[in-house]
């Protein structure tokens, strides 16, 4: 048991680790950028296309019979997978705070609404995906399942203009 505590704290770190870089970049660029809306939708790209990506490098890695890309795969791939997952989604939360608060006296509304709505949506994907759609469907259709769900998103911020307000 201990392995798998250690590989569960292995990917939680890198993906806080990734959270932390990505929200560190995007608020230092935040006054420079000049289409926020324009951006948060680049990323959203970013947001539909990596899942699709991950069926790929998982059979490189089940798939060769290499040892070297075996620990490779273990030890270095498989950790920068949820680093560069964080890092997107640490990009687009400072970024759609940035766009959702027109209003700078409403900081704090914003800021404790959008956080809420963020942990109410990560608790309902994790528990949705760990308990029913990879268990039923698998991994690789559970890869699929997310890229679609994330391109209906892309496909309804194609139809604004811009302001996200709810």
């Amino acid at each position: 048991y201990g392995y798998l505590y250690y590989k569960i704290g292995l990917i939680l770190t890198s993906f806080m680790i990734g959270l932390f870089l990505g929200s560190i970049y995007i608020t230092k660029r935040l006054d420079a950028i000049r289409n926020h809306f324009g951006v948060f939708k680049k990323i959203q790209v970013s947001v539909t296309l990596y899942p699709l990506l991950l069926p790929f490098i998982f059979l490189f890695i089940t798939r060769s019979d290499s040892l070297k890309i075996s620990w490779l795969g273990a030890n270095i791939i498989f950790p920068l997978l949820p680093i560069i997952a964080g890092f997107i989604g640490g990009l687009q939360f400072p970024l759609g705070n940035k766009i959702y608060l027109s209003n700078e006296s409403l900081a704090g509304k914003v800021g404790g609404l959008t956080y809420g709505i963020d942990l109410i949506g990560a608790s309902l994907g994790a528990g949705i995906v760990s308990a029913f759609l990879i268990p039923i469907i698998g991994i690789f259709q559970t890869c699929i399942a997310v890229s679609l769900l994330n391109f209906s998103v892309l496909l309804s911020l194609s139809f604004h203009k811009g302001d996200l307000r709810i």
